[in-house]
């Protein structure tokens, strides 16, 4: 028996848990991240107060109202995050992700259609412009969370220091691997801590596709870092 009739023979419910997913049957949704952007409501009125979208030429196009610092790759931290929740009613954060439709099963979301989904603090921080991604999504467009994340870079260096990271995390990573990512005539550069397999799989000037983790310390603290080199961009419950 092959795949798709042993997929047709399962129970919608079985379906569902395996895919990880309430909106969407197998296989879940994937595409890469075109847009993140952050949006405060206070009584009537949105304000879009961080945002990197694609623009007409593919590049990121970069706007923020609060953060004169920002960068592509900005990150909002728990104390800033803190300050925006006393200062507006709500906070919510926005993905954009152009699809790749669904491996053959089932064209929905289409080939190229781009969809808006909303998402957790952690899980925007987790996400980059240009990053393909393999989506867990919920109801009313949202993102529960990434069966996978993959993004390139240029390995500009790499570093046995760790020494950003709670204690309890250091002896996982031998080291960190600062990353240059090119979007165009844009570049920004990153800092993560990498697993062995990615640590010594890989040299300075070297342009490499990582699979990224995300991960929380023992008192609290979210990060991502680089576990594995040329990962596999589909996905199968078998």
């Amino acid at each position: 028996m092959d795949r798709r009739s042993i997929i047709k023979t399962l129970p919608v419910s079985l379906i569902l848990l395996l895919s990880g997913c309430s909106g969407h049957p197998l296989p879940p949704p994937k595409g890469t991240v075109i847009g993140r952007t952050i949006v405060a409501q206070r009584e009537d009125s949105n304000v879009r107060i961080f945002s990197v979208n694609q623009d007409e030429s593919g590049n990121p196009l970069l706007k923020s109202s609060e953060f004169t610092a920002a960068d592509l790759g900005f990150v909002l931290d728990n104390s800033t995050y803190g300050a925006l929740t006393e200062q507006y009613d709500e906070v919510t954060f926005y993905v954009t992700i152009r699809h790749e439709g669904y491996d053959g099963l089932r064209k929905s979301p289409a080939e190229g259609e781009i969809i808006h989904y909303s998402t957790e603090k952690v899980l925007f921080n987790s996400t980059q412009f240009g990053d393909f991604v393999i989506v867990r999504t919920g109801l009313s467009n949202s993102i529960r969370g990434f069966h996978r994340i993959v993004r390139s870079g240029e390995v500009v260096r790499k570093s046995e220091q760790v020494s950003d990271i709670d204690d309890s995390a250091v002896p996982e990573f031998p080291g960190y691997i600062v990353l240059q990512h090119e979007f165009e005539t844009v570049s920004s550069r990153r800092r993560y801590p990498a697993t062995q397999t990615a640590y010594s799989n890989v040299e300075r000037d070297q342009r490499v596709v990582f699979g990224i983790e995300r991960e929380t310390t023992q008192s609290g603290t979210n990060y991502v870092y680089l576990d594995s080199v040329d990962p596999s961009r589909s996905w199968s419950f078998f």
